[in-house]
């Protein structure tokens, strides 16, 4: 196999979107991305990141700006029923990271009740939720948590484990 169709193939894995040092320690060799790099093929994200040019915009971003897409963003992106899309982007940040800077964007501060894998870009369902309850009007965010529970991708025994803000706890008990 060509290590760049392997590259190619890692990448699109990842979203389109990763660290190159997460690449090196995946076998591929820095000449291949650095070559891809110079040829246009790969995009700088952030000091550190590559993409594909065909890599989402909205991970893209969040890769250059440190932050993961969630709440309503993360909902709709994972077809959850969503009364009102969002005018602009809501990205998360931990409240620990300094500062961070997203354009166009509402910035989450909040610590995340599933800790968020350093190199993630969009948050865990569970996080999803809890920004969510935190964000939206009750019968708005009510609606995508019933939509995520109707679809399987979390449940009530699950979600009642964690340890949820009250405005989480009470659309956990409604849902």
């Amino acid at each position: 196999m060509d290590e760049k169709s392997d590259l190619w193939r890692t990448l699109a894995a990842h979203s389109g979107v990763a660290p190159v040092q997460a690449l090196l320690r995946s076998g591929h060799r820095r000449a291949v991305i650095d070559r891809m790099r110079r040829s246009g093929e790969l995009i700088p994200a952030r000091r550190g990141w590559v993409a594909l040019q065909t890599a989402d915009p909205l991970l893209i971003s969040a890769a250059r700006h440190n932050v993961v897409v969630t709440c309503v963003t993360q909902a709709e992106r994972r077809g959850l029923w969503v009364k009102d899309a969002a005018s602009e982007p809501h990205v998360g940040a931990s409240p620990h990271s300094g500062h961070a800077t997203a354009g166009p964007a509402r910035i989450h501060w909040s610590k995340p009740v599933v800790p968020r894998h350093p190199h993630a870009l969009v948050d865990p369902i569970e996080n999803v939720l809890v920004i969510v309850a935190r964000c939206q009007p009750f019968e708005a965010a009510l609606t995508i948590w019933e939509s995520a529970l109707r679809q399987g991708l979390d449940d009530r025994a699950t979600l009642a484990r964690y340890p949820l803000p009250p405005a989480a706890r009470e659309l956990l008990d409604a849902a």
